[in-house]
């Protein structure tokens, strides 16, 4: 847990983007969400992350017969990792733990 906050605030220095900034944070913008779920995983809820975590939770993949749990992981995982700074274990522990909800 020391090392995913310790990742997580040196991701928060080498973002460029806002990620926290309130009105000005862009939902569609993957490292936002990125942070915002890192956040999540040390059980942090802060309410300018609500639109990040709808639009993580909103992707979903289905077929003719309903929810597919792992194709959802895989596309919210492709999501985060278009964050260039994003760390790829704390990709898979976000993955892990709500890549296969189905929210």
């Amino acid at each position: 847990m020391k090392h995913t906050a310790i990742a997580v605030a040196l991701l928060c220095a080498a973002v460029t983007v806002p990620a926290f900034a309130g009105d000005n944070a862009d939902a569609n913008d993957p490292c936002a969400i990125f942070l915002c779920m890192a956040g999540k995983l040390e059980g942090g809820n802060p309410a300018e992350c609500d639109p990040m975590y709808k639009k993580f939770m909103s992707i979903k993949k289905k077929n003719r017969h309903g929810f597919l749990p792992n194709h959802t992981a895989d596309a919210r995982k492709r999501e985060l990792e278009k964050c260039p700074a994003a760390d790829r274990s704390i990709i898979s522990k976000i993955i892990s733990k709500f890549g296969r909800l189905k929210g």
